[in-house]
């Protein structure tokens, strides 16, 4: 191994120290080289209001958390709240607000959201829904020559998606470069805050 060779080593080593810090997927490549795509004609205002987090990658911010809701909603300057809630292990809730806006009005599902002491705004593609059940969102940010992504499925209910909803996310899944197997299920029993619909408990994870 030359010296040139070392240094390539060495520096990628250590890139990968820093990315294992973020405790994030890590993946080869570019986002771009993922050729993720967005939904079009993507409507702000049916998409406000509270969601339920059924599944998602791991992330160390997100971590042992259980009874994880995301709720939108107008902000005064044209974009929108972000409030993101959860429990942790210890059964103690915890809720961070920030604020989120489109910075190419023309690709409104291309949201930068920004919360406090968190660093540089980061993506929040919103990669498809029907507004009522299910939500697919992803985010990505290069590293290079590495990138960092997370995924999220939300669903509307508390309990989880309706049948209907499952060969719709699959299918978007497939046809929009989003791996699956990355994502582990995000309890949702026992919760008190927001709607508490019945019906039976499905996740795309017992659903291959």
């Amino acid at each position: 191994m030359n010296a040139s060779t070392s240094f390539i080593f060495a520096v990628a080593s250590l890139l990968l120290q820093g990315l294992f810090a973020e405790a994030q997927i890590i993946r080869w490549g570019s986002c771009e080289s993922q050729n993720v795509t967005v939904m079009q004609n993507f409507n702000t205002d049916p998409y406000l209001g509270r969601w339920y987090e059924q599944e998602r990658y791991y992330a160390a911010a997100e971590a042992g958390l259980t009874c994880v809701t995301a709720e939108y909603s107008p902000h005064h300057d044209g974009g929108i709240n972000v409030n993101n809630t959860g429990v942790d292990s210890n059964g103690k809730a915890s809720s961070v607000v920030g604020t989120g806006y489109a910075p190419d009005p023309s690709q409104p599902a291309k949201l930068m959201v920004k919360f406090p002491g968190a660093g540089p705004a980061g993506s929040l593609w919103i990669i498809d829904t029907d507004y009522t059940s299910y939500s697919v969102a992803y985010s990505c940010s290069n590293m290079a020559p590495f990138r960092l992504v997370n995924a999220w499925l939300l669903s509307r209910a508390r309990d989880g998606f309706p049948h209907d909803a499952i060969e719709k996310v699959e299918k978007v899944l497939r046809e929009r470069n989003i791996e699956k197997d990355p994502f582990e299920h995000v309890n949702q029993d026992g919760c008190t805050n927001g709607s508490n619909q019945q019906r039976p408990k499905i996740f795309l994870a017992s659903a291959a």
